[in-house]
């Protein structure tokens, strides 16, 4: 089986790569960085850059014939208020999120198509389902991959290829440290960026391990009919019901009391100092 993983260096696509490895894939990692990951054949590459992406493709199949699996899990991440936003960072964030998958895709179902078979396997997030206050873009970037794997999903069936958007919630990765953070100056504003930011940071560095998730997403790929849609982690199998069955305006609030209303108590296992206001 050859399978191709984005963001391999490190966090999920790290730990995907692992798993594949170790089920005697053949598998390349695309990324920006290194891995040093025994038996990974990595290749230097940003997702962002169409021409890159195709060439690099180009070269796998040319090599095996076939790519099998296509797992997309480059991903960026940013806190900022909506009047804010440093549009350099945001469009930077929605062409990784959004158009780093759309490219390797695009070319990588051309092959499927050819070979009549495959799985692709976009890393999505619960925010796409539940956006969060502050993460407007990200929530914005990963609610679009959630309607774009519905879209392709349709369409590719007929020649056997199956799409799937996974939505974790909290994993612990370095993806906590690497969110760059920007506060607005308002005081009472910046304490509620700060809130969303910390307990943002706690879901995610308490939260699934990246093997576990990894382990997950490949039973995901021995299914016969997998789903489109799969929120990953016990609590979030459970909003994802709330939201079929309780008033969007009930969980709104919720939200809202959750991630930005003050408490009397800190939150256990913080990691000391998470908050770095970006410039």
């Amino acid at each position: 089986m050859v399978v191709v993983i984005t963001g391999a260096s490190d966090g999920i696509g790290k730990a995907v790569a692992r798993r594949m490895l170790a089920r005697g894939a053949t598998v390349y990692g695309l990324s920006t960085g290194c891995c040093h990951l025994p038996g990974l054949r990595e290749r230097r590459v940003d997702v962002t850059d169409r021409e890159a992406v195709n060439r690099t493709l180009d070269g796998i199949v040319r090599r095996w014939g076939r790519i099998d699996l296509l797992i997309l899990s480059a991903g960026v991440s940013l806190i900022s208020s909506a009047d804010r936003i440093p549009l350099k960072a945001a469009r930077r964030l929605m062409e990784v999120n959004f158009w780093g998958v759309v490219y390797p895709l695009e070319r990588v179902l051309r092959q499927m198509k050819r070979q009549r078979s495959g799985r692709i396997v976009i890393l999505s997030s619960f925010t796409g389902l539940i956006p969060l206050p502050y993460l407007g873009f990200y929530s914005s970037s990963k609610a679009a991959l959630l309607a774009y794997a519905q879209a392709v999903d349709d369409e590719v069936r007929p020649y056997g290829i199956r799409v799937t958007a996974l939505m974790p919630g909290g994993v612990r990765t370095d993806f906590t440290r690497k969110r760059r953070c920007y506060p607005p100056p308002d005081a009472s504003a910046a304490a509620r960026c700060r809130r969303v930011y910390d307990r943002l940071g706690w879901e995610e560095q308490t939260g699934l391990r990246p093997d576990t998730l990894a382990g997950r997403l490949a039973q995901l790929t021995e299914r016969d009919c997998p789903p489109v849609l799969l929120p990953v982690g016990g609590i979030y199998r459970f909003y994802a019901l709330a939201l079929r069955w309780l008033p969007h305006s009930l969980l709104r609030s919720a939200v809202r009391f959750k991630y930005c209303a003050p408490h009397p108590l800190p939150l256990p296992g913080m990691p000391h100092k998470l908050y770095t206001p970006s410039r």
